[in-house]
C-alpha cells in the first residue's frame, strides 16, 4: 500500500532555516519524519539512493493531487483554483509497484501561482528539502509539471529558471528530458479548443518554448492509473536501468574480489598439501605433522566460510 510521509508535518524555508535539530541533517529517522498517515513512519533510508522520485510541482488546482491519489491509491486531500489544499512538502512512497520493484516517491509541493507563492518559491522549497532530507546528494528521477488545459492562462516556470531546474534534475545530456509538462482537465474542454490552447503553450517563448527545446516534452493526464503510470513509465524505466548498472558493477567488482580471495586461498592449500606430504615422507619431521594438519584444516574452515559469504552476498545482489 502507498504510504503518504510528510516531513515532521510541514516543511518551509522558514522552518529549515530555524531548525536546530542536527538529526535532521544526519539522517535520523524519528528526527526527519514524522508519523505516515496510513503506515508506520519511513525513514530517510527508504527514500535514496534505490528510490525513484518524482517531483509533483503546478499551480493550485491544475491536478497535482488528483494524479497522486490515482497513481498510488493514497486518499490525497484535493483543492481547487482559489485555495490550495496542499501547504508542504510530503512524500508519499508506491511501494514495488508494476512498473518497479523499486519505490516510487511522488514528492507532493505546495501549489502556487497566488499572491503567497510564486514558481520560484516552490523550486527553492524543493531544493532545500531534497538538501536538507537526504544526507547524500539527491537528484530528481523526474518532474511532472501540471497545468489545467481548460485554464486559458500562461503558467509555467519562466526561462530564467530552468538552471534551478536541472540542478534538480541532474545536469546530464539533455537533463530536461526529465521534465514532462503534464496538461490536465482535457474532459473541461472540447478537443478543437484543448489542442489550440496546448499548441499555444509549446510556443511559448517565455516559458515552455525553450524547455521543449532542451528536451521536456508535453503529455496529457486522462485521469486514469493507466494514464499515470504512462505518465512516468519512462523516469521509471530511466530510474530501473541506472539501478541494473549499479548492481552490475557491484556485481563485477564483488566478483574480482572473491576471485583473487578464492586464488590465494587454493594457493595456500596447495602449498599446505606439499608441506605434509614432505613431512610424510621424511620420518624425522612426523613431529611438525600434526601442526600442519592443524593450520589445514583452520585453513578449509576459512575457505568454507568464504563459500558461504559468497553465496550470502549473491543472494544480497541478486
Amino acid at each position: 500500500m502507498a504510504q503518504r510521509v510528510p516531513l515532521n508535518g510541514k516543511y518551509s524555508p522558514k522552518s529549515s532555516e530555524q531548525s536546530s535539530d542536527t538529526s535532521e541533517r544526519s539522517g535520523n529517522v524519528n528526527g526527519i519524519l514524522g508519523k505516515t498517515r496510513q503506515a508506520p513512519p519511513a525513514g530517510a533510508d527508504d527514500i535514496v539512493p534505490d528510490k525513484i522520485m518524482i517531483a509533483v510541482v503546478g499551480p493550485t488546482g491544475s491536478g497535482k493531487s488528483t494524479f497522486i491519489r490515482v497513481a498510488t491509491g493514497v486518499d490525497v486531500a484535493i483543492g481547487d483554483e482559489l485555495e490550495p489544499c496542499t501547504s508542504e512538502i510530503s512524500m508519499i512512497k508506491l511501494p514495488n509497484s508494476e512498473l518497479s520493484e523499486n519505490d516510487i516517491i511522488f514528492i507532493d509541493t505546495p501549489g502556487f501561482d497566488t499572491l503567497e507563492v510564486s514558481e520560484s518559491d516552490i523550486l527553492k522549497q524543493l531544493s532545500d528539502f531534497l538538501r536538507s532530507t537526504f544526507k547524500e546528494k539527491a537528484v530528481l528521477s523526474g518532474l511532472l509539471y501540471f497545468h489545467r488545459i481548460s485554464t486559458n492562462r500562461k503558467t509555467g516556470f519562466p526561462q530564467y529558471q530552468s538552471s534551478v531546474l536541472k540542478r534538480l534534475v541532474g545536469t546530464g545530456h539533455g537533463p530536461l528530458k526529465k521534465v514532462i509538462l503534464v496538461t490536465t482537465a482535457w474532459d473541461e474542454v472540447d478537443e478543437a479548443t484543448g489542442e489550440s490552447r496546448e499548441e499555444q503553450l509549446k510556443d511559448d517563448h517565455g516559458y515552455w518554448k525553450p524547455m521543449i527545446d532542451q528536451g521536456s516534452r508535453f503529455q496529457r493526464f486522462k485521469g486514469s492509473r493507466e494514464s499515470a503510470f504512462t505518465l512516468i513509465k519512462p523516469f521509471v524505466d530511466q530510474a530501473n536501468q541506472r539501478f541494473k548498472n549499479a548492481r552490475d558493477l557491484e556485481r563485477k567488482k564483488v566478483t574480482n574480489r572473491f576471485r583473487s580471495e578464492i586464488r590465494r586461498l587454493g594457493q595456500d592449500q596447495q602449498k599446505l598439501l606439499r608441506e605434509i606430504n614432505g613431512e610424510l615422507k621424511n620420518p624425522e619431521g612426523r613431529a611438525n605433522l600434526q601442526a600442519l594438519r592443524k593450520e589445514y584444516e583452520e585453513l578449509k574452515s576459512s575457505s568454507n566460510h568464504l563459500l558461504d559469504t559468497i553465496s550470502a552476498v549473491w543472494d544480497h545482489l541478486g
